[in-house]
C-alpha cells in the first residue's frame, strides 16, 4: 500500500469529484490487477491524501485533478510526496510549484 500526500496551496480548493471519480475508477478492476489502483482520499485541510494499491516501481500511475482558485493571487504549492505506507523509507517527492491566476478581464 502506499500514500500520495499532495500539498493543496493556500487560497485553492479541489474539486473532490475528480477524486470521487479516480476511486470508482479503480472499483471494478479485475482480481490479481497487478497496476496500482486508487483505494481512497482524505482532505485534511492543507492536504490531499491519496491510497494506493500495488504502488510500485516500473508500475506508472498517471492521474489529475481540478484545483479551483478562490482570487487572483501568486503562490508556492507545497511539495508532493509519495511513498510507500508500511516502508516510508521508499519514497518520492515533487519540489514546490509557482502557481500564478490571474483575473479575467
Amino acid at each position: 500500500a502506499g500514500l500520495i500526500d499532495l500539498g493543496l496551496p493556500p487560497g485553492f480548493s479541489v474539486e473532490t469529484e475528480d477524486l470521487s471519480d479516480l476511486v470508482a475508477r479503480f472499483q471494478d478492476v479485475p482480481e490479481g490487477y497487478e497496476f496500482p489502483t486508487i483505494e481512497r482520499y482524505e482532505l485534511t485541510g492543507r492536504q490531499i491524501l491519496i491510497y494506493v494499491r500495488n504502488l510500485a516501481e516500473g508500475k506508472p500511475l498517471e492521474f489529475s485533478y481540478r484545483l479551483r482558485a478562490k482570487f487572483p493571487l501568486q503562490v508556492q504549492a507545497p511539495s508532493s510526496n509519495a511513498y510507500d505506507y508500511y516502508n516510508p523509507d521508499v519514497s518520492g517527492e515533487k519540489p514546490p510549484q509557482i502557481l500564478m491566476v490571474e483575473a479575467e478581464n
